[in-house]
């Protein structure tokens, strides 16, 4: 997964490889399984560095429902796939779903007494309360 990893952020990073980082996911999809450390890393960055493309976005979603379905409830990998599950929510336009799920991530990374994570998630909960916030107001 490391290589995939790595070629996946050149692409996302070169604006004349960009357009190849959804095909690369895929591939790596098909190719790698019961990874969801990197499957949540990979749809991490898709969902960072990839924002205006389509294709990426499905791939990041495959990935991150991936890797959510194969971590239980509990820990640090679990919190950082519900980040990632928030963000993909939010890409989307779904901020109230985006909103739980990071609460979700807040209260997995307090119970698993990671406080740099928990304060991360309740930063991008704040984010994504002001965006609804801000949305109603129109």
């Amino acid at each position: 997964p490391r290589l995939h990893i790595m070629a996946l952020d050149l692409a996302c990073r070169n604006a004349d490889l960009n357009s190849r980082a959804a095909g690369a996911a895929r591939a790596y999809a098909t190719a790698i399984s019961d990874h969801p450390d990197a499957d949540n890393q990979i749809g991490w960055m898709l969902l960072n560095r990839c924002t205006d493309d389509a294709e990426a976005l499905k791939a990041a979603r495959t990935l991150v429902l991936r890797a959510e379905s194969a971590i239980p409830q509990a820990g640090a990998l679990r919190g950082a796939i519900l980040n990632s599950r928030a963000l993909y929510e939010y890409r989307i336009g779904n901020l109230d779903e985006a909103i739980e799920f990071q609460k979700k991530a807040e209260e997995t990374f307090r119970q698993a007494e990671l406080r740099p994570g928990a304060v991360d998630a309740q930063r991008k909960l704040l984010y994504y309360r002001t965006a609804k916030e801000l949305q109603g107001k129109k």
